[in-house]
């Protein structure tokens, strides 16, 4: 409803492309995504900084040939919003796919002082089964359900942290 009321709305036409995304919808992802990407060359008036970012860093991250232009536009946003949840993760899960693992954990452990970020909590305990530590994983864990202790994903990580201690009892 939003782009029938404003076609030139970018951040409309981005989060569409998310949600065709997520429903593997690729060509329409695509075609919102790229409308979002057009739209921050010619209206660079009509939006914000941190939708600038978003809309380039997105763009730029849906081929992984163009990643270093995405990785280098979350940077930018983080710059001027050092704060911005999104950017951060969406940052630090760049570098989580690129196996950048102390980056990856620089983005996301600063997002741990959002408590009820499931995400944060998720891939930092991914990491470190990865890396073998199985220590900083469980505390990652503990952590995770101090926070959010009805979350259900909590469940398969400690699956996860038992399968790789081979404690199967």
């Amino acid at each position: 409803k939003a782009i029938a009321l404003d076609p030139g709305f970018a951040m409309a036409h981005r989060t569409i492309a998310w949600a065709y995304m997520y429903i593997f919808d690729l060509k329409k992802s695509e075609e919102h995504m790229q409308k979002a990407f057009d739209l921050t060359l010619v209206q660079r008036d009509r939006i914000s900084e941190r939708e600038y970012f978003l809309i380039q860093a997105d763009y730029f991250g849906m081929t992984r040939n163009t990643w270093d232009k995405s990785i280098e536009s979350y940077q930018r946003l983080l710059e001027v919003y050092p704060d911005d949840l999104l950017g951060r993760l969406n940052l630090g899960d760049k570098f989580f796919a690129l196996e950048d693992w102390d980056k990856a954990i620089e983005c996301f452990q600063s997002l741990t002082k959002y408590k009820d970020n499931i995400w944060s909590f998720r891939r930092l305990e991914w990491i470190y089964s990865v890396l073998g530590d199985y220590d900083k994983q469980w505390e990652m864990i503990e952590e995770w359900k101090k926070n959010t202790p009805d979350d259900p994903e909590i469940n398969d990580a400690e699956a996860g942290y038992y399968r790789n201690l081979r404690d199967f009892d």
